[in-house]
């Protein structure tokens, strides 16, 4: 008998925790809820409403490039709901392409940050002292297999101020050159190998993740051709879990 009241006891406890909790998490997810509770700042919504490609974004670059729709039933899965959903601690901007899918994004040596818009194949620039996109680039070719699109999940500018980025679906990794306003892009010889981070030593040499392929890579930016595996081909691709490089540990 006192264990059956025991394991009752324990059975409405839990169940008593998974209710509190399903509570909780429901107050804090539910925008109509919640908003209540805090002073809602909607001062940004409409910056950029959304509507069609941006005519006065526009440059000789992005009109070679259409946008590709959206499918309705995939709306919910890569688009937004175009609102700025501000509050006392977070200030959200609207881009102006809707469904454009931001994953990645970096500062440049101006503080001006770039986005990079996966499921459009663009980067979007960002003046945070004006609180406006200047500019948008489109990258050439970007053809997105599946519904995701290709996630560009970082991207970092070089010492030269070109920037670099990865791209899962292509396996590659690319480079921006700014001042040229060109792209070149650099093929994994391991296909599926969904590049991921990247970063750069003090050689200027570019190292990279590969998720599927479980495997560390590099690339030597002066050794490289655009559009092909030449050079990648001959590095050595290291399995490993700790690399000791440039006189300190990196961790991977």
């Amino acid at each position: 008998m006192k264990n059956y009241f025991r394991y009752s006891i324990v059975s409405i406890t839990v169940v008593i925790v998974i209710l509190t909790y399903v509570f909780v998490n429901y107050l804090f997810t539910n925008n109509n809820f919640f908003n209540g509770f805090i002073n809602v700042n909607k001062s940004f919504d409409n910056i950029f409403p959304v509507t069609e490609e941006n005519d006065a974004l526009s440059n000789p670059l992005d009109k070679k490039a259409a946008i590709k729709p959206v499918a309705e039933k995939d709306k919910k899965y890569v688009c937004g709901d175009g609102r700025a959903n501000s509050n006392d601690f977070i200030t959200e901007f609207v881009l102006p392409f809707p469904c454009s899918q931001p994953v990645g994004l970096t500062v440049d040596n101006s503080n001006n940050i770039w986005i990079a818009a996966n499921w459009i194949g663009r980067f979007l620039v960002f003046d945070p002292s004006t609180k406006t996109f200047i500019k948008n680039i489109s990258i050439p070719n970007w053809n997105p297999k599946t519904m995701f699109g290709s996630m560009i999940w970082d991207l970092k500018f070089d010492k030269n101020g070109d920037l670099w980025f990865t791209d899962e679906q292509s396996s590659s990794v690319w480079k921006y050159l700014v001042k040229q306003d060109k792209f070149e892009k650099y093929i994994s010889p391991t296909d599926s190998s969904y590049p991921l981070s990247l970063t750069f030593d003090p050689d200027g040499n570019v190292w990279f993740t590969n998720v599927f392929g479980k495997k560390l890579a590099f690339l030597d930016p002066d050794e490289v051709k655009n559009n092909t595996t030449k050079e990648l081909e001959k590095l050595i691709w290291a399995k490993v879990s700790i690399l000791k490089q440039w006189d300190h540990l990196q961790w991977v």
